[in-house]
């Protein structure tokens, strides 16, 4: 299983080792209190700039956990301010790379969830300090989701995209076992209905999502090539 730790701090290249996940180094780069302050307006808010640098750090954390799901190997974590970066290796096929691209905004909407409940639990924070927290792990991590979700790369909504076709290919085959469990009910065969073939959610699906996603990028690549000769 993974853990987290925290490790002595070292300062190398640019970039403060705070800790570990999983045995791989969690560092901040120094441009990241200097996003953070430029974000904060220029104004003197310390709760706000260390909420900025959580935010990026659980976004890239949701991205190393869905590696480690999928069965990759996590080298790094790293905070910078442009962003961040989840370093990781391992053979992943089309469907596990959308799963890890979406793993960070997830972990920035759960983040968003327990904050957003805290904050109807307790009320308005009196306290200014709070407030600032408060305003970046709801309003800043809001505003970072949504940019995040853009399908444009490299953020990680062009990665994540293709989720939508898992999505679809899950309701189908919701649907058709719901249709066979109707028709067994009635006294039909189901095999008399072609249209209600059962597809098993397993690696044939799997494979069968890898080649649309495969066929889909390629006629984006056509079409950009088409675009440019224009």
């Amino acid at each position: 299983m993974g853990h987290t730790a925290v490790q002595h701090m070292t300062y190398s290249q640019g970039y403060l080792t705070v800790g570990s996940f999983d045995g791989a180094p969690i560092r901040i780069h120094w441009t990241t209190p200097l996003a953070a302050f430029v974000l904060g307006a220029c104004h003197w808010a310390p709760l706000f700039w260390l909420a900025y640098a959580l935010v990026v750090l659980t976004h890239e954390i949701g991205h190393a956990l869905m590696v480690r799901r999928v069965g990759g190997t996590i080298e790094s974590i790293e905070a910078t301010g442009w962003g961040g970066h989840c370093e990781a290796s391992g053979s992943l096929t089309e469907f596990e790379e959308a799963l890890v691209a979406g793993g960070g905004v997830l972990a920035q909407a759960v983040l968003f969830a327990v904050v957003g409940l805290l904050y109807m639990a307790f009320g308005y924070p009196q306290n200014e300090l709070i407030l600032e927290l408060v305003a970046a792990l709801l309003g800043l991590n809001l505003f970072l989701l949504l940019i995040n979700l853009l399908p444009i790369p490299p953020l990680d909504g062009a990665g994540a995209w293709p989720l939508a076709l898992y999505g679809i290919a899950l309701l189908r085959e919701m649907r058709s076992r719901s249709d066979r469990f109707r028709l067994r009910q009635e006294g039909e065969n189901p095999r008399r209905r072609d249209h209600l073939r059962h597809v098993r959610l397993d690696e044939r699906l799997e494979r069968q999502l890898d080649d649309i996603l495969k066929d889909a990028r390629r006629k984006m690549s056509e079409n950009e090539r088409s675009n440019q000769d224009k």
